[in-house]
């Protein structure tokens, strides 16, 4: 553990990226209810 903030800094955005892939997969599949809904 040389660098244990850089180690907290890599999980740390590890994360904000894990959610933000959530959050678009979750947007696409919003898109594809609303393409596929009313029509």
């Amino acid at each position: 553990m040389a660098d244990p903030a850089g180690v907290d800094d890599r999980i740390a955005d590890a994360g904000a990226r894990s959610d933000a892939h959530v959050a678009d997969s979750a947007g696409v599949d919003d898109r594809a209810r609303v393409a596929e809904g009313p029509a």
